[in-house]
């Protein structure tokens, strides 16, 4: 029952994501901007992930510059893409492994570093990591297992809150998300 039901939750995700794309790519997806706070938001993330990561036996830390840091931002679809950033670094590094979340609030603009120690991303690969329905093999990419769209997606979400999204990254290294986010000046 557990396997059928991770099953059906894949594929439930897959159609979901195909949908969410669909949308942005149609210029369907209408942002409701609202003042929120980003630490809250980012906590709940990882606290949703806590027992996907205890099961990989990995552990997570979060740290940021300030108690709390406010941003207009559609907490939906950015709670998504975050998601996804965060589920990525857990995904794509072996047990026993540790990722760190890090804010850091600038005078206009925030920054979210999401640094894991995993497989990383060959220099060659690195064209296809936004690209819709791209995947980039690795040692855990099959394991793994997605869509090649949620890197697509984050990267039209951040785009769509007037951020960027970078990497650095090197094989067996691991990988760091800078998300750049402007910050709410109320």
């Amino acid at each position: 029952l557990q396997k059928a039901y991770r099953s059906n939750e894949r594929q439930l995700e897959i159609i979901n994501d195909i949908l969410h794309v669909t949308r942005l790519d149609s210029g369907r997806i209408a942002l409701k901007k609202q003042r929120i706070e980003l630490n809250q938001i980012i906590r709940s993330i990882i606290d949703e992930q806590r027992s996907t990561l205890a099961e990989r036996r990995q552990k997570i830390s979060f740290r940021t510059s300030a108690k709390k840091i406010y941003i207009m931002a559609d907490e939906q679809y950015l709670s998504m893409a975050l998601d996804n950033i965060v589920n990525n670094a857990s995904k794509y590094s072996r047990p026993g492994q540790r990722i760190a979340v890090r804010v850091y609030q600038h005078r206009d603009s925030v920054s979210i570093h999401v640094v894991d120690h995993g497989v990383g991303i060959h220099a060659d690969d690195l064209h296809k990591l936004f690209k819709k329905f791209s995947r980039i093999h690795n040692d855990l990419s099959v394991e793994a297992g997605g869509s090649g769209i949620g890197l697509y997606l984050c990267k039209e979400i951040i785009r769509l809150h007037d951020g960027t999204i970078d990497v650095e990254t090197a094989p067996e290294r691991g990988s760091s998300f800078v998300i750049n986010l402007p910050r709410d000046q109320a």
